[in-house]
């Protein structure tokens, strides 16, 4: 997972396993480092930790975050993914023109993450400004009308053929994964300007934040159904010619988004941005995310609700198959929202399940895969597969902490 500087990756970076070597993706390095300082942290406590072995994971982990700032166009504009040895990514479509997406809102989650690991943020000081930056690309190319923000396309969109966005039209779905995402990432921002000494910005990221999350709220919860979807905003009032015909010219759209009304895991994403309140968060667990009608199964929450006419658990890549398969960030992210919201007998559930599952892969085949089966547990994909799988750890270890 831990690559030297090659090529046009000048720093030490970070990679989700043998599979996906040279390349470094945005959200699997956010959550591969949290998994990386995790063990540092196991190894300390247990006496393991070699000499210069923490200061070799910082280093390959700052690196990962300056390898992207370095990437930066002057609008602010970020790629998702960068190549070591090739210059062929999304920067060259984004100046044509093209619709494309950027780095996922986890960037200053990451350099937050890596700085209060250090209590160190001054290696950030001289980069504070390209934060800003790409901050404000995302508002100028991505925030629709209604201020949700938008995938431009659905290539490489974390959650690779979400049926909320995948095959959608361009700049349309203001997709949960996205949204709730940006107010966790508006929140490190906030984090990040106060450390630097930034206290306005700080105040206008937090601000943002705030609006941010009202608007998911008011837009993509579903009183009726207690669950939070995904929406589409291209909602337009299209007028009849005058000329040819009086009809159709009287009240107009009046609403900014229209339900996409499809139950995925980014419908739990909100409680871990802290978004619903206790009564909604207690929905969502008790009615929806243990339901094994629905999401849970025997080896964790599936990727996609089994009653959805979208489910499959097909072998595929690129895109990767978020339509059923267990995915460790998903169990990661849950437990995580679990936790906050007070639910650790279910967070517990969660773990036990994710070692189980883990545990069989390394026990029959000696290896971790990139997504599961969640009816027999069998690995689907990508034998050699480590990333977001080393959350468990973090799972473990937070039980233990809460615990005392």
């Amino acid at each position: 997972m831990l690559h030297a500087p090659a090529g046009n990756l000048k720093h030490p970076f970070v990679v989700p396993g043998a599979v996906y070597a040279h390349h470094l993706w945005d959200w699997d390095c956010y959550f591969a480092v949290q998994a990386l300082l995790q063990m540092v942290q196991l190894k300390d406590r247990d006496g393991t930790l070699k000499a210069g072995e923490k200061e070799l994971y910082i280093r390959h982990a700052q690196g990962s975050v300056l390898n992207f700032l370095d990437a930066q166009l002057e609008d602010g504009y970020i790629p998702i993914m960068l190549f070591a040895d090739s210059d062929a990514d999304s920067r060259v479509l984004y100046r044509n023109g093209s619709p494309v997406n950027m780095h996922k809102p986890c960037l200053a989650l990451n350099a937050v993450m890596i700085s209060q690991a250090i209590d160190d943020y001054s290696w950030l000081h001289e980069r504070y400004d390209q934060f800003r930056s790409y901050y404000e690309c995302y508002k100028a190319v991505y925030q629709s009308e209604s201020k949700l923000f938008v995938w431009a396309d659905d290539v490489m969109i974390g959650v690779d053929n979400d049926p909320a966005t995948f095959g959608r039209p361009h700049y349309s779905s203001a997709n949960l994964f996205l949204n709730a995402f940006m107010v966790k990432e508006l929140g490190a921002l906030a984090e990040l300007s106060r450390a630097l000494g930034y206290e306005d910005q700080a105040s206008y990221y937090s601000a943002e934040a705030e609006a941010l999350g009202t608007l998911i709220q008011e837009e993509c919860w579903d009183c009726r159904e207690e669950i939070y979807y995904s929406v589409d905003v291209n909602c337009k009032t299209y007028r009849a010619n005058p000329r040819v015909s009086g009809y159709h010219m009287g009240l107009g759209v009046t609403w900014k988004s229209v339900p996409i009304k499809i139950q995925s895991w980014a419908s739990f994403i909100p409680m871990w941005a802290g978004i619903p309140n206790p009564s909604q968060a207690h929905a969502l667990v008790t009615k929806h995310m243990f339901n094994p009608e629905t999401f849970m199964s025997k080896y964790g929450v599936r990727s996609l609700a089994r009653h959805e006419k979208m489910y499959s658990v097909a072998a595929t890549g690129n895109p990767s198959n978020w339509l059923g398969p267990i995915w460790m960030v998903v169990q990661y992210i849950l437990f995580d929202a679990l936790m906050q919201y007070g639910y650790r007998e279910e967070a517990a559930r969660l773990t036990a399940q994710a070692l189980h599952l883990l545990g069989d892969d390394i026990a029959k085949h000696g290896d971790l895969h990139e997504y599961y089966d969640p009816d027999n547990g069998e690995g689907i994909i990508n034998k050699g597969f480590l990333n977001w799988n080393l959350l468990v750890l973090n799972m473990i270890c937070r039980l233990e902490e809460d615990s005392g």
